[in-house]
Formats: C-alpha cells, structure tokens, sequence
C-alpha cells in the first residue's frame, strides 16, 4: 500500500482525543455517603459488564472516525498495476513530454496543457518514488527528443528536470521519433516498462508522416529481429494486428505501440488538450513582393492570416520595419480561413532589413508575431553581353538593332536618371570581344545576359560556372552566330556536369533561311507558337495569373530558334515554355531554366531583337516586357529561404572565405554561442561538393528552438575582411497552432493497444496513471457510517441511562 499524501497520516493521532476525554470523565465523580446507595450500586454491579461494552463500542467508534479520516485524506493505493501487476522487482517507466509551442495554450482557469503535464508528471514521479528498484526515464521531444533522465534508479534526477522544465519551446512535436528513441531505452534496460505519453494530441503530432507516406516516398516498417523480454518467464504479450485505419498517419505509430506490446511495456496516453479550442490567430506567412528588394523602389508586403476558434475576431495588425515607422491595418478574421492584408513599404537604404509584423495577443502569443529578413540592393546589376554580328548589311550599325537593345531600353528606360520607380535595374552593355578578355565585367553583377555570343572560352566558362555557383544569374540566349557546341563542351558536358547550361544545344531550327529572310523580306506564313509548360514556376506568374496575357503570349509567332536535347536533360531543370507546331515536338523547347548551385540558369532559345531579321514577334511590348522583367526577376533572385528559416531548423551561410571565428547571438540574449568550424576537406566530404561550390558553407547553427532574429558573426583572419553580420528570422510553424486536436474516441480507435486514460480533474489524472486502485474515497465513506452510528449510539445509550 502507499500514499499520495504520506504527510498527513500524523491526522490519525487525533484519536486520542475521545480516548483523552473517556479517561478525564472517568474521574469526574466525588465519594458521598448515602445509606441508599447499597441498592444503587447492586443493581450496578448486576449491570457492569453490559455498560463497559457500551462505552468500549462508543469509544472505539469515537476513535475511528479520526484515523479514517486521516486515511481519507492521505489517500492510500492497493492494488497497482505498476507495483503489483509485474514483478516489483524492476519496473522501467519512460515520461514522454511534449514540449512544443501549442502546450502553452491558455484557455481560461483551467492552465495551459504545459502546466497541467508538469504539476501530473511530478505527482506521477512521487509515487514512482515509492516502488522499490524501479527506474525511471524522462524524454522531452518537440522537432527534436532529449533524454535528461537517462534509465535511473531513484527520482532525484527526474524532479530536478522538471522543476527546469519552466516554458514550452517555440517548436513542433513529432511523436514517432520519440517512441522510437523509447524503445531504444526500454531495449537498453531490458527490463518490463510502462511508458506514458503527455501530449495535447494535435493532428500536426503526426504531420511529418504525410511526407513519408506519399507514393514512393513511403518507408518500409520491416522491422529487425528484436531482444526477447527480460521476463523468461513471463511469455511476451501477443502483438495486436494493426487495424486498418481511416488515417493512414496512425499505422506507423500503431506498428511502433505492436512491437513495445511485444517488448513486455504497457503504453498510457494522457490527452492534455483543452476542454474547449483557445481562439487562435496566426500569422501563416510573410511574403514581400517582389522578391528582390531595390533601395527607394515601392514594394508590398503580403501577410496571410488565419483565426481558430468559434467566431469571427477584429483585430489590430501591425508592421513595421527595422522596429520603426509602423503601420496598422484593422481586420476580420472568419475561423479556418485564410485570409492575406496588404501593406505599402519602401526601403530607404540599401543593406539587410528586418519587417515585423504583430498581432493583438490571444491564447497562444508565439504565432501573433513574425518578423521577415531582406537584404535590400541599391540596384539589380545586369550585364548585356552583345554577341558577334553575323548579318550582314549598313544596318548592323544601328545600335537599335542589336540583340541586346531591346533588353537594356526595357530594363533600364531612363539610363538611371528617371524616377526610383524606374531604376530598379541598372544594365552595362559590352560587346563580345571585350567580355571574353577582360574578367572583371563579372564584379558585382546579380545577372548576366548572353545575347547571340558565338561561344564562351574556356576560361570564361569556368568563370560564368563559378558566378551561377555562387549565387549570380545566367541568361543564355543563342543566336544565328552561336555554336552549339561550344555551349554544349563547355557549359554542360555529356550530362549537365560541366556547367549550368539547362540543355543541349542540337542546333538552329525553323522556317526561315539562314539571315533569317525569306525571298522578298516577306513574312512566313509557317510560324510556331510558345506553349506554357508550368504554370506554377514564379518566372510566369504573370501570365500564369493573367488570361488575357497568356493567350497573347501563346499566340506570339516564332519563326527560328534552337532546338534542344531532353534526352539527357539534367535533374534539376525545370521546362517553362514548349513549342507547338515544330516537326520535332521533343526538342521544341522555348523557355527552360535550372537551379545550379546557389544560383540559376535559364534558356531562351529564339533571341528577341527588333532586326528584320528577328526569330519572332517576342519584342512586342505585351509580351517582352512581362516577360523579361519576370526573367530577369526570378534570376537575379536572392532564395528568401536562406535568411527566414522555421524553428528547429539550422541556420548557415555562404563566405567569401573561410572565417577564422563564427558565432551566433539568439534573441533576447547578448552573449554568443561559438560555433566550431570543421576543416575545409571535412566539410567538402560532407555537402559532396568539392570544387563545385565556391567560398565557405558556414556549418548550421541548429540550436533555434526560440523564434525571433539570430545574428551570425564571421571573423576573417589577419582582418583581411570586415566582420560580416547576418541577420536571421526564425519563425514558429504554422502548423503547430492550428489546434487541431485528436479526439480520445479517435485515439482508442487508431491505437488499440494503448491505454487512452480519460481527461478527468488533476488527481484523477495521477490515480488513472499510476492504474492504482485509491482507498481514499472508501475510507471517506467510513468515515460517514462511523460518524452516522456515533451518534445514533449515543443517542440511544443516552435515553436509556435517563
């Protein structure tokens, strides 16, 4: 037998309260002569013995009402299935704590999930506490599992970890990987267990299974051969068959439960979800618009928001940049829908730039606050390179009929002295010739425009191959002088290893003649049209969200271009537009574009020019403008991803060089956290990148289980360099606080061979847990009879005796 309450046992010493006051009235009573008295006290002497049994009974009922009280109040235990129902020789108890964002939900007196797990799980370890050699392990797991308490004999441990557990972390929960980490210990120990999980039970518990469990993506659930038992001479529980379940994100799970059944462990699931949904608002995402921020040039920042919760809520948002100049807007939230806000912004200077955005606070404030990191440029730098002329005519000198005319009068219309509205860009025309002699036209450049080159040199190439690595952009638009294969043997290889060329080059194709003119300079009346091919790649979100735009491009003629190799087309290359109408529809692409490195590549096979001679009608404003701002955007491109991560995932970064130290500052703290760096071959071994990516890949900071912005310091040897800070947004996802709960009806179905205890006050919590049978309800119903029959006792003895 134990006791919850141990302490107040000492209650039970008020039953010498009755006996105090029996033996004090005993002697209450004085020696008075009285000749009458003989008869008085024969007839007590024949009545004696049924007066002493009289007020023994009353006695002893007098002093059992104190003591059951006492056992009442300390609630003793019989009978547990943990103590008793295996050999009390050793017991492994496994505590798995969910510790992400959404256990911090406040709704209303109740606490928060978080509270409640802490003030069960320490009642739960007291009485573990009190069965002999029993051990105890404490896993906390969000995105992440880590074992404080580690197979130990004895609970100091285990309450010094969760008087440490003050807070939730800004992260989400994954429970397979937990249940996976305790079955290693349970294997460790080999010993019989009972492992108890406290969660809230929300859907995105098992999000990261969707992933897995898509069409040939799904992992095998073949298990090993595992340890029998520690018990030999108990035989193994059968594992139950697992059913077939309405949510394929349970079998898994289900199969993990089968085989710690098999293992001898008993499974307790805790659902700490809320009586009723805390009203949640969230921000889901942050977005700016365009993507690559130019100092002084008006941009938008787009916010999506989503409210859960009965009811509609208004609501405040506020944005501001850099913590200054802040805007609000006012907004209706309807519950389970998302809905996006708008707001105006303008950098003023170039350099890294942080935007927040906030939310009036609700039940859970960490998703009522997301902040966007942006590295704004001056201007979006891109090199025009002119290729070799090969027409022939007075009317090659007209620089208006150059292949890179059109490119740098739409680019750049006010030659960089126009209103801030049109300097987005800031374009540098040079011809072939130069370009290939002189390496320095590729500093500082975020795009560079191949129009009609006749062929890289091999130097070149090696260097346009380096500046796409390191994150710049490449256009290559063929022409009637252009070689396929000198593109082909220096920007690609046999496979797409040489370079970043996103095809094959196969060779000129089309109607017209070689200079491009039929006899007569005539139109051809045979012509092919662009087809878009992915409707979804940011590059045609313009035409993709404009019908009417769409059906122009789709109708545009193309007369020549290059045909191009699918055969052998690299992994990573995406194809935009096709060609209808060609003889060879498989080598009919117009538009395709590859991520190579840090950087991106993209084909346009038929160059767009004002010459007579063109290979299309591309030029028409309708088209080409959308068109080449959407190229020149998507290229130049800075991945947003690489500066605004989610919580729990890590945060690096590409150096110019190897940096001689690294650190990172986390928010609301001032002191950095160093962060060793590996050699430089180490790291190569480790990305399989070798050669292939140059500069310094800083190695991930992993330690984000807090959203805000992180700082990474790199320090460069003999300060050849100036300390380069780069700030991160670490977001909380999503997901997390959508606050979807699994209901215990669902969980008993999905998970049969687990114990779904019933969401009952916090004591109740602890007796289902433990599975003990508590007296202490009994002992208070004792407490009531003795009591009733005390008085009835006294109250018939009393009438008698008068």
């Amino acid at each position: 037998m134990s006791f919850l309450n141990a302490g107040l046992l000492g209650l039970g010493a008020l039953f010498t309260v009755p006996l105090l006051i029996h033996l004090l009235n005993k002697r209450r009573y004085q020696r008075v002569p009285w000749a009458a008295m003989h008869f008085l006290l024969k007839a007590y002497k024949q009545n004696r013995r049924r007066l002493r049994l009289q007020n023994l009974l009353l006695l002893l009922l007098r002093c059992a009402i104190p003591i059951l009280l006492a056992l009442a109040i300390a609630r003793p235990q019989l009978g547990s299935r943990i103590s008793l129902g295996v050999d009390n020789s050793s017991t492994h108890h496994i505590l798995l704590l969910d510790r992400s964002y959404s256990m911090g939900a406040r709704s209303g007196a109740g606490g928060s999930p978080f509270e409640n797990m802490r003030r069960i799980s320490q009642a739960l370890v007291d009485h573990i506490g009190q069965q002999e050699n029993d051990h105890i392990s404490l896993l906390l797991f969000d995105s992440r599992v880590s074992t404080p308490v580690r197979d130990e004999l004895g609970i100091s441990g285990a309450k010094r970890a969760l008087t440490a557990l003050d807070a939730p972390r800004d992260t989400v929960a994954h429970l397979v990987p937990a249940v996976r980490s305790a079955m290693e210990l349970l294997d460790e120990g080999k010993k019989p267990g009972v492992l108890y999980i406290f969660s809230d039970f929300q859907d995105s518990l098992l999000d990261h299974l969707a992933q897995e469990q898509k069409p040939g993506t799904q992992k095998a659930n073949k298990q090993e051969p595992q340890p029998k038992s520690a018990r030999s001479d108990k035989p193994a529980a059968p594992k139950p068959a697992s059913p077939e379940s309405a949510d394929p994100r349970f079998r898994e799970l289900a199969d993990l439960f089968g085989d710690l059944r098999e293992r001898d462990c008993e499974i307790r699931l805790l659902p700490l979800a809320p009586r009723e949904t805390p009203q949640n608002s969230q921000i889901v995402k942050l977005r700016l618009l365009p993507q690559n921020a130019v100092a002084r040039v008006g941009a938008t920042l787009q916010a999506e928001l989503r409210h859960m919760g009965g009811g509609s809520r208004e609501l405040l948002a506020r944005m501001a940049i850099d913590g200054k100049n802040p805007q609000t807007r006012r907004v209706t939230l309807e519950t389970g829908k998302l809905q996006s806000i708008e707001f105006p912004l303008r950098f003023l200077e170039e350099g890294m730039h942080s935007i927040q955005l906030s939310l009036e606070e609700d039940a859970l404030p960490v998703d009522d606050l997301r902040q966007l990191v942006v590295h704004v440029r001056d201007r979006i730098r891109v090199l025009l390179v002119e290729g070799r002329d090969q027409d022939a005519g007075s009317a090659d000198l007209d620089p208006i009929l150059g292949e890179s005319f059109l490119w740098d009068r739409l680019l750049d219309p006010s030659s960089g002295e126009g209103k801030d509205e049109l300097l987005t860009f800031q374009t540098t025309v040079v011809d072939e010739d130069r370009f290939q002699a002189d390496p320095s036209y590729f500093q500082g450049q975020d795009l560079i425009v191949l129009a009609g080159l006749s062929g890289p040199r091999g130097s070149v190439a090696a260097r346009l191959t380096q500046f796409v690595e390191k994150g710049g952009g490449l256009l290559i638009i063929p022409g009637p002088g252009s070689s396929a294969d000198l593109f082909n043997s220096r920007l690609f290889g046999s496979a797409g290893e040489k370079g970043p060329l996103p095809l094959r080059l196969l060779g000129m194709r089309g109607f017209l003649g070689k200079l491009g003119n039929v006899a007569g300079g005539s139109i051809p009346s045979r012509y092919l049209t662009p087809r878009i091919e992915d409707r979804e790649h940011p590059m045609l979100h313009d035409f993709a969200s404009d019908k009417v735009l769409a059906e122009i491009l789709q109708r545009t003629p193309v007369y020549r271009y290059f045909a191009a190799s699918l055969a052998d087309r690299p992994k990573d290359t995406r194809l935009l537009l096709g060609l209808t109408g060609a003889e060879d529809p498989s080598s009919a692409v117009l538009l395709a574009v590859r991520s190579f490195g840090r950087g991106h590549c993209a084909l346009l096979s038929s160059n767009i020019s004002k010459r007579p001679s063109r290979w299309n009608r591309l030029d028409d404003l309708w088209v080409a403008l959308p068109l080449m701002h959407s190229l020149v955007h998507g290229l130049a491109e800075e991945n947003p991803e690489r500066l605004n991560r989610l919580v729990g995932q890590g945060l690096s970064a590409w150096l110019p060089e190897r940096p001689q130290g690294l650190w990172v500052t986390s928010p609301g703290s001032e002191q950095r956290s160093a962060v060793a760096l590996p050699e430089r071959e180490a790291m190569d071994s480790v990305l399989g990148l070798g050669q292939r990516s140059p500069g310094f890949l800083t190695p991930a900071f992993g330690r984000t289980f807090k959203s805000g912005i992180y700082t990474l310091e790199a320090e460069f040897e003999g300060r050849t360099r100036a300390t380069q800070r780069i700030p991160f947004a670490v977001a909380p996802d999503p997901a997390e606080g959508e606050l979807r709960y699994f209901s215990q009806q669902q969980l008993q179905q999905e998970l049969p061979m687990a114990q779904v205890q019933q969401r009952l006050e916090l004591d109740d919590h602890v007796e289902a847990a433990t599975g003990a049978t508590e007296l202490g309800r009994f002992f208070m119903i004792l407490v009531l009879i003795f009591g009733i029959l005390e008085s009835l006792l006294a109250a018939l003895l009393g009438g008698r005796r008068r």
